[in-house]
């Protein structure tokens, strides 16, 4: 059955669902209980049995043809289909974090943590990997055309249009660190040559040799590199490309150059003019864009406080962005303003949910300022 389906048609149905399962969360429990998986905030039974059926047929696909490569052996600890899918999701979305650790007692004495998380917006993640998927796979189609023995090699030279197209996408810039020097940046297969994966655009990113590194060395995982490869990739569809680019043009006292690259000027011994945002978005509406950065702000705060009452998960300050941009679909301050309050909204569910959030609440504390008192302020 897997066979039937592209990982495209199978993202289409997901994101079919996704306007009937709007909300619902896949949650995890593991630690000294057994590891379960429970899906949560639903109120379409019909459209839930859907979104399970896919993802019966995502997590066969996977068996069928995946299992094999390396650094995604977490995903097939079971061999259930549904569970196989489930475990892609939360390697793939980069939103899983723990929002429960617990002591697990028997007769009043501990026998061990359990912990709890939760990814949200679960149709969306789902489609999301589906795409990442679809990357993977050029590599895997590669590879099994070029040897039965697993021995497939790629040592071809990236085409130079391709090579440019990849700086392009990337506005020669690393997505991961933000370094710039051209001499510092590399192309990386995100499916590596050694395992044939192809000098195609989806399975290349560009980024900067140490970034390039910490691939290779494991601190940065196959699973964040997909992730940053789908945001280059949406950012590339949503913002448009200028029909008639203008020249760069360095000055430096009476000296003027011009150069290739559009739409910037630099000019020496001053700061690059910061970027304009679309009118109509958060971010070209002042009040919106401060209001949204005191949340995000606030939210940074009370994940550092976290750490003092034992919270020891991995945060990075990305991450809320990226969940944000997962959300709807956009970057944080690209965001239509008409979708203010649906963020503001958002921003403080976040805040509520931190351990600090939560004990400032029961103590009758406020966690933030709502935007009126913001403003007035």
């Amino acid at each position: 059955m897997e066979d039937n389906y592209s990982w495209k048609e199978l993202e289409v149905k997901f994101e079919e669902l996704s306007d009937s399962l709007k909300g619902l969360r896949l949650d995890y429990q593991w630690g000294s209980v057994p590891p379960i998986y429970m899906l949560a905030s639903w109120n379409d039974n019909i459209s839930l049995n859907r979104f399970k059926e896919t993802s019966a047929i995502a997590g066969t696909k996977l068996l069928t043809s995946y299992k094999n490569l390396s650094g995604f052996e977490e995903v097939f600890l079971s061999s259930d289909p549904i569970t196989v899918w489930y475990n892609t999701l939360r390697l793939f979305s980069g939103q899983f974090n723990i929002d429960l650790v617990a002591d697990q007692t028997k007769d009043g004495v501990s026998i061990g943590a359990v912990y709890h998380g939760s990814i949200n917006n679960v149709v969306s993640v789902s489609a999301m990997s589906c795409m990442r998927l679809t990357i993977l796979k050029t590599g895997t189609s590669q590879s099994k055309k070029t040897s039965s023995e697993n021995e497939m090699k790629n040592e071809k030279k990236i085409p130079k249009r391709i090579e440019k197209k990849i700086f392009q996408e990337a506005n020669s810039t690393c997505p991961f660190c933000n370094e710039r020097e051209i001499s510092l940046l590399d192309i990386h297969h995100i499916m590596p040559r050694q395992q044939g994966g192809p000098n195609e655009e989806l399975n290349l990113i560009l980024m900067c040799k140490k970034c390039h590194s910490d691939i290779e060395d494991g601190i940065i995982s196959t699973g964040e590199v997909m992730k940053k490869k789908h945001e280059l990739i949406q950012q590339k569809n949503i913002i448009p490309k200028s029909t008639n680019p203008a020249p760069i043009f360095n000055i430096n006292k009476n000296k003027i150059d011009s150069s290739i690259i559009a739409g910037t000027v630099n000019i020496k011994g001053k700061r690059t003019p910061k970027m304009l945002y679309p009118i109509g978005s958060i971010g070209a509406n002042i009040d919106m864009n401060n209001y949204i950065k005191y949340l995000i702000d606030k939210y940074y705060k009370y994940r550092e406080a976290d750490k003092s009452y034992g919270r020891y998960d991995d945060f990075h300050h990305s991450e809320i962005h990226n969940s944000i941009q997962s959300r709807f679909k956009t970057k944080t301050y690209f965001i239509n303003e008409k979708k203010f309050n649906e963020l503001c909204e958002y921003l403080y569910w976040r805040i509520e949910r931190t351990i600090q959030g939560k004990r400032n609440k029961s103590n009758g504390i406020k966690n933030y300022d709502t935007f009126d008192e913001y403003c007035n302020k």
